[in-house]
């Protein structure tokens, strides 16, 4: 490679990684609003003691850990953790982003759509989820040891992780099948979800005793199953679908995993909170998919609708108060 290319890479992936310190920073010290969960964990974070981690179990052995060794050892306050912790979950997911065919568009469709959401609100899903994909990639280079590890990993930072499980192992297994099997085993693998955490729930709750709020009484605002976003991701998996996008086995198994969270966000309508939170987990699978493939007149229709859906999340994002909101 000759020396200017060389160093127009550097240059380009040092720009990259100013902009991913850069986002660490904004959701770390709350730069464009408090959000809505940034109370909760910082009064964890400082209530957190030393000789008595375990009582804090319910935010996850792995999050425990880190804050942890993070408030005890290394002296930090929370917002200089939380800057450290999301700037190495954003290196981990442009890691896997950077083997895209269209890194860019990704990174882009990431910062709109997701970042909103987890590294500037559900700090230990934002964790989970680069170690989620990162399990995806090894499993699908039959790394089956590692893809365990990285689902232990993202497990220990959100229990909700686990969910994830089922359904890329089954998603992996049909990707060779034609889509209608897959889309049926997806459906299938959702309901069983659905009937073992409400038969194992009062073992759920020793992990994390708000789920029963979310179960039992169904906190949360109501949820609409024809939202604008939900509408607008479903006709970019509809583009995938009919233009012809599904030909390699790991687009056909990231497709099926986005798909999943259709019939599980439905088969969670009466636990508001639950539901979205169980279609976010998969639906985030989305910035793997729908920038796969090479700009094109096929592809354009998924990423038009890709971009779109990160537009309405943006849009909820300011209004909600996520992004420009106060404690």
């Amino acid at each position: 490679m000759p020396i200017v290319d060389r160093r127009l890479l550097f240059a380009g992936n040092a720009v990259i990684v100013l902009i991913l310190l850069l986002a660490a920073f904004f959701a770390g010290y709350r730069t464009l609003g408090a959000g809505r969960d940034y109370l909760q964990y910082a009064f964890f974070f400082t209530d957190i003691r030393i000789d008595d981690a375990l009582s804090y179990f319910r935010f996850g052995p792995g999050f425990t850990l880190t804050a942890y060794i993070s408030k005890f050892v290394l002296r930090l306050d929370y917002q200089l953790f939380a800057v450290l912790l999301l700037f190495a979950t954003l290196l981990l997911k442009a890691r896997v982003f950077w083997n895209r065919q269209n890194v860019l568009l990704v990174l882009l469709f990431y910062f709109l759509a997701w970042y909103p959401l987890h590294e500037y609100t559900q700090v230990r899903l934002a964790v989970a989820i680069a170690l989620l994909f990162l399990a995806m990639n090894a499993l699908f280079e039959t790394r089956f040891v590692v893809a365990a590890a990285f689902l232990v990993g993202a497990v220990s930072f959100q229990y909700s992780g686990l969910i994830v499980a089922p359904f890329a192992v089954v998603a992996y297994m049909l990707s060779g099948r034609p889509v209608w099997v897959g889309i049926l085993a997806m459906t299938g693998v959702a309901a069983i979800i659905r009937v073992l955490i409400l038969a194992y729930a009062s073992i759920i709750y020793g992990f994390n005793p708000l789920v029963e709020g979310y179960l039992v009484d169904g906190l949360g605002t109501e949820v609409n199953v024809f939202s604008v976003a939900n509408i607008w991701m479903a006709f970019a998996l509809l583009s995938v679908w009919a233009t012809g996008g599904l030909r390699e086995p790991k687009t056909k198994a990231l497709f099926l995993i986005v798909f999943a969270s259709f019939p599980l966000f439905i088969l969670f309508l009466d636990t508001p909170i639950f539901a979205h939170r169980l279609k976010e987990l998969l639906m985030c699978f989305s910035v793997l998919l729908l920038f796969e493939r090479k700009i094109t007149w096929w592809a354009l229709p998924q990423m038009f609708f890709g971009f779109l859906f990160a537009a309405t999340v943006v849009y909820t994002a300011i209004r909600d108060g996520i992004i420009g909101g106060s404690v």
